[in-house]
């Protein structure tokens, strides 16, 4: 878990005029970073490039290399590409490889520098190819927009709010509210009903009528502090199209085997970590049946 921060606003030509342009400054925008540092404890940076209107901030939990060749906002080395990823991106190796055969030459063993390249090589079409969960803003100099982008499920939280030119998202309210401040935020009442009778709010609804959820498997193109374009890179998977394999009955233990076979895989794709891996044990099956997965990577 990670804590990403960032915003899009029209360029502001004089650095020290930030505070005026925004209505707020650089060092608000660092004490808001720090209000997710406990989703980040390893280590934090931000990136102001004021003549560009962009501004991106991280908070690190190291996972995957734990040396500072993972620290973010991570530049690509090219220096046309930056980014604030938070997630766990399963199939990464086997994408770093498929990079590597074309050219690429990576400084870390980091999931987030192959998305980086990933995204050089495929452009959108590389949010289709993670196997993971994610919450990430990338910044393109050559087009001078960001791409913000959700995991298909949602796993990994986004909020983001979008007036007046002014594009902000992080990975919590918390920030985005200390930045803003209440005189410009409203309740949503509604929003607020749905939480309390069903214990989460569908859609994109949140307290805050300015402010909105990132919707998963979506990625938004903004520029100047304003929503350019969305896409959808994300459908549920269905086993087959094929009416008669849709309508077939399945034997019970041909079941049994599908789910083993199928748990087994998610939980060994998971087991990439340089960080020490745990688990919360209720004595449940679906906590059990992960447990006895993880150890047959991981005995001890």
């Amino acid at each position: 878990m990670c804590g990403i921060m960032g915003i899009s606003t029209r360029p502001i030509l004089d650095p020290c005029k930030i505070e005026t342009a925004l209505g707020f400054s650089l060092a608000d925008f660092k004490n808001a970073l720090s209000s997710v540092k406990h989703r980040g404890p390893d280590g934090s940076g931000e990136v102001c490039m004021a003549e560009k209107g962009i501004f991106l901030g991280h908070t690190r939990l190291s996972i995957q290399d734990l040396s500072s060749a993972g620290a973010q906002p991570m530049r690509s080395k090219d220096g046309k590409t930056m980014i604030s990823f938070n997630g766990e991106i399963y199939n990464f190796p086997l994408l770093k490889g498929v990079l590597e055969k074309r050219g690429y030459v990576f400084s870390s063993n980091t999931d987030t520098e192959v998305i980086l390249n990933l995204y050089s090589e495929y452009g959108l079409e590389c949010f289709s190819m993670l196997d993971g969960i994610f919450a990430l803003a990338i910044y393109d100099d050559q087009k001078d927009q960001m791409v913000v982008a959700r995991d298909g499920l949602g796993i990994k939280p986004l909020y983001y709010y979008c007036r007046d030119n002014n594009f902000l998202f992080a990975s919590e309210i918390k920030p985005l509210e200390g930045l803003l401040g209440r005189g410009r935020l409203s309740p949503d009442q509604s929003s607020i009903n749905r939480y309390l009778t069903f214990q989460w709010c569908p859609g994109e609804g949140t307290p805050f009528n300015e402010i909105k959820k990132h919707n998963p498997g979506t990625v938004a193109l903004v520029s100047r502090g304003s929503i350019i374009d969305t896409k959808s890179f994300y459908k549920l998977p269905f086993v087959s199209s094929d009416s008669q394999v849709k309508n077939r009955r399945f034997d019970k233990n041909e079941v049994f085997r599908g789910l083993e076979k199928n748990l087994r895989k998610a939980v060994h794709d998971q087991m990439i970590s340089d960080a020490p891996i745990g688990a919360f044990l209720s004595g449940g099956l679906d906590s059990t049946s992960v447990v006895a997965f993880a150890r047959e990577i991981a005995p001890e």
